[in-house]
């Protein structure tokens, strides 16, 4: 008998793993075809012939990944000989494509455009990797792209203009369909099918797709809609449910809590806040900022509260602030980005640090910039030591060192 239960076991993660994979799959075909395709919606309403050209680049993009798809999260097929060509033009077609697109992300927020750069980076540091002869590392970036669409995508609350036609029974599961709804951004359809796939008695669901599913759902209440009552209400029936796994479930009590919190706090009700405002709520949150580094580690109940503040940020970013006011803003969007992201989805902490010392050099804030950026990198390889750095990383801060402080050491400023 042991040996039965053992085998049932193993048998069941396998099972698991193989719907882990599907998924994984599913998400990252979806978000290769939809990531740059919705912004098209957000195209000047004047320039009708650049909408149309972007949709029509869309509409290849769609069709190569669509071709190249079976191959893609296969690890048996990625490293098949017999599929490389197919694979390194495909690829290569990518890029093109979205380099295409790349001007009209030239319009949009400072966010927008950062999200563009590191995608378009991803997808040429996949090449790269590919004709190094690296393909497990290849596909781990392909896979990372569906956390970076993530982190573009809910930069506002803008709702879906395209892609009206796809309806569940295009889906192979009310999580996939919840996915899509996610990218394109129909918030309304991806809150029913994220509830309807956590509340299904299926017993394979991979618990790392469950807790995919409800962060998904508290970014939606907390980040975008700014809803934070109706996302507690919601979480309180799915723990009701009793279809949450121990881990799952523990999460979302604690963000139940912040939620609770933030709407105790009305802060559904906070819109359209001054910059003083923004700020009261940035140290409320973040912390004093008087160090590098001191910004406040987040309990799971504090990640509420800034998903809640990163929606406030991109959306204040997204009015056209001053130019006085960005490198601030930049190092705020970094300080919050790495606390939550970390654990949700791909972090662009760096690239915002980066904008803010390349682009704002000048500025009082492109010092501090760098100190954040170069106690992160020092923390991380070492401890605080910073014995352990890679040539290449040490090369980069020096160069940034360089162009901040002007050769000269922080500490002698």
């Amino acid at each position: 008998m042991p040996n039965l239960q053992m085998f049932l076991v193993k048998t069941n993660k396998n099972l698991q793993y193989r719907e882990l994979i599907r998924c994984l799959a599913s998400r990252l075909a979806l978000c290769l075809t939809l990531c740059l395709a919705m912004c098209a919606s957000a195209a000047p309403a004047a320039d009708s012939d650049q909408t149309l050209r972007l949709n029509a680049t869309m509409t290849q993009l769609g069709n190569t990944i669509s071709g190249l798809f079976p191959v893609f999260l296969n690890e048996i097929s990625f490293d098949n000989p017999e599929n490389e060509k197919i694979i390194d033009e495909g690829i290569e077609r990518i890029v093109s494509l979205i380099k295409t697109a790349g001007p009209h992300f030239n319009q949009r927020s400072k966010p927008s455009q950062i999200s563009y750069d590191i995608l378009a980076e991803n997808l040429r540091e996949t090449q790269r990797a590919i004709q190094a002869g690296n393909r497990h590392y290849a596909q781990n970036l392909l896979i990372e792209v569906v956390s970076i669409c993530t982190s573009c995508h809910t930069q506002d609350d803008k709702q879906r203009t395209l892609f009206h036609g796809k309806r569940r029974d295009a889906f192979s599961s009310d999580f996939e369909y919840a996915e899509f709804n996610f990218l394109t951004r129909n918030y309304e359809t991806a809150i029913d099918y994220y509830d309807r796939y956590l509340k299904s008695p299926y017993s394979l669901k991979p618990e790392r797709v469950i807790l995919t599913s409800v962060k998904k759902l508290l970014t939606i209440y907390a980040q975008v809609l700014n809803e934070p009552g109706r996302g507690a209400a919601h979480f309180n029936k799915l723990i009701q449910s009793g279809r949450l796994p121990p881990l799952v479930e523990k999460n979302v009590t604690e963000w139940i809590k912040g939620l609770e919190q933030l709407q105790a706090d009305q802060a559904s009700k906070v819109t359209d806040p001054s910059f003083e405002e923004l700020d009261k709520y940035v140290h409320q949150y973040l912390g004093p900022l008087n160090s590098p580094g001191s910004a406040i580690v987040p309990t799971k109940k504090q990640k509420v509260y800034h998903l809640w503040l990163q929606g406030l940020l991109y959306r204040y970013f997204s009015s056209e602030p001053s130019p006085q006011t960005v490198p601030l803003l930049l190092y705020w969007l970094s300080i919050n980005d790495r606390a939550t992201n970390y654990s949700f989805y791909y972090s662009l902490a760096d690239l915002y640090l980066k904008e803010c010392m390349l682009k704002h050099t000048e500025n009082y804030m492109a010092k501090q910039c760098f100190d954040e950026y170069n106690e992160y990198i020092t923390f991380s390889y070492s401890g605080s030591l910073g014995t352990e750095i890679p040539e290449e990383e040490q090369r980069e801060l020096k160069r940034l060192r360089d162009i901040v402080y002007g050769g000269k050491s922080p500490k002698s400023q």
